[in-house]
């Protein structure tokens, strides 16, 4: 879609030139192409925060994807936790399959954004922040030959600290402890894991401490990854979310480069 339309109309919603929304198996999910002689850049996946707004009329995002030529592609789920546990109305209420939102981004996603954009893992990158900052984890964890790149920005890696709480978590999980059991960290492998992992977070969030015990994690397990947990976005997300998005992209950029060149 070139950017001299205005707007793309689907489902009754008008969206910012340059996005285009499809459905997915019951699921909508926004696509931004780069502009019209832009340079070819990266096809990044990035999961949503549960409780944040759409993307699409992010201006810095928008911005920065141009800065890169960066393909974007945006499932869009309410109250999603992008874990391996079957959730309520996912993908959709009128979808034909019932999947958890991992395996759907696997199986059902990712076939999808190769049709759409010509690439496929291992060259998608993936993106995302707080709960989908978990998720991007959750899936580069359990597939890491698949996904070797990924950034996480202000990542919920303790969200089963939030059961009991009256989220959508209680209902998926019985208990604390189940709802630890499917933590990003817990699927992390010694011996098979994403080559290029970013973790950034600013130090008032309320997912830092978790954060941190994960670059712990990495670090005394001998895993590589960089981090930079001295931002400063005074806890607020979406803050945290337009200070990170130049290194996050810069980073996906650069590694699935490198990845584009690896012998196969």
């Amino acid at each position: 879609m070139s950017d001299q339309q205005s707007s793309n109309q689907t489902g009754g919603e008008n969206l910012p030139a340059g996005w285009q929304r499809e459905n997915v198996e019951g699921l909508h999910v926004d696509l931004r192409l780069p502009r019209d002689g832009s340079p070819a850049g990266p096809v990044l996946i990035y999961l949503h925060d549960d409780d944040c707004p759409p993307v699409t009329g992010d201006s810095v995002l928008a911005d920065v994807l141009d800065r890169f030529g960066a393909t974007v592609v945006c499932p869009g789920a309410t109250s999603c936790w992008w874990t391996n546990q079957v959730t309520p109305d996912f993908p959709g209420p009128d979808s034909a399959v019932e999947i958890s939102p991992v395996e759907f981004l696997r199986s059902q996603l990712i076939p999808w954004v190769a049709e759409r954009t010509g690439t496929s893992p291992p060259l998608v990158g993936l993106m995302g922040l707080g709960s989908g900052g978990q998720g991007v984890l959750q899936l580069a964890y359990r597939r890491a030959r698949e996904f070797p790149a990924v950034a996480a920005i202000s990542p919920a890696v303790d969200f089963h600290r939030l059961h009991g709480a009256g989220t959508v978590l209680d209902r998926l999980f019985s208990s604390p402890e189940a709802a630890r059991q499917q933590t990003a960290t817990l699927w992390l492998h010694p011996l098979n894991w994403p080559r290029h992992q970013l973790l950034l977070c600013d130090r008032e969030s309320p997912w830092f401490e978790g954060a941190e015990r994960l670059a712990m994690k990495l670090s005394s397990s001998g895993i590589m990854f960089e981090s930079d947990f001295n931002q400063s976005a005074g806890g607020d997300l979406t803050a945290a979310f337009h200070q990170s998005l130049p290194t996050a992209i810069r980073f996906l950029a650069e590694r699935l480069e490198l990845e584009s060149r690896r012998l196969p």
